[in-house]
């Protein structure tokens, strides 16, 4: 089972990535799904989690004003970036945590697409298969097929989502 969502909002991106995953649970499970809610807490390392016995991994991501949120019975992740334009700051970036392959795809391509495409995958399967610290290994390598990437627009702008999970 994997349910996911993004939504656009008129605010705090992070508020409405909790308004999704409240909803997605309340869809998925009804009343249990607001008290699931309220269970919600943060592990040693920040990520968002479900009481164990719940059965439940969940994910969440914002920015701007987007928000996203995962739901799965197997280990998720979940990552949304609004695109732009490929500056300095970001090339910085690509040498430090890109594979060679990916640099030279995302240097190719000005108006950041690629970049944000690279990106949202690895946060995605950092979010949902690492063990280690981001910069220490490509969470993406050996799971390609486990991560899917996807372009929306709305309010006239572009996002760039991937979503990673197990099954």
């Amino acid at each position: 089972m994997l349910d996911y969502r993004v939504s656009p909002c008129e605010g705090d991106g992070r508020e409405e990535a909790y308004r999704v995953l409240q909803a997605l649970l309340c869809e998925r499970f009804g009343e249990r799904g607001t008290e699931l809610f309220k269970g919600l807490y943060k592990d040693k390392n920040g990520k968002p989690c479900l009481p164990r016995e719940s059965g439940l991994f969940v994910s969440i991501s914002h920015t701007g004003d987007f928000g996203a949120a995962a739901i799965s019975n197997s280990q998720v992740g979940i990552d949304i970036e609004e695109i732009s334009l490929l500056n300095e700051k970001k090339k910085a970036l690509l040498e430090r945590f890109f594979a060679n392959e990916d640099i030279t795809a995302a240097k190719a391509d000005a108006t950041g697409r690629e970049f944000y495409r690279f990106w949202t995958r690895r946060e995605a399967a950092f979010k949902a298969f690492a063990d280690k610290p981001f910069y220490a290994a490509d969470p993406v390598l050996g799971n390609e097929a486990k991560i899917k990437t996807y372009f929306s627009t709305a309010s006239g702008r572009e996002v760039v989502y991937s979503i990673a999970n197990e099954k």
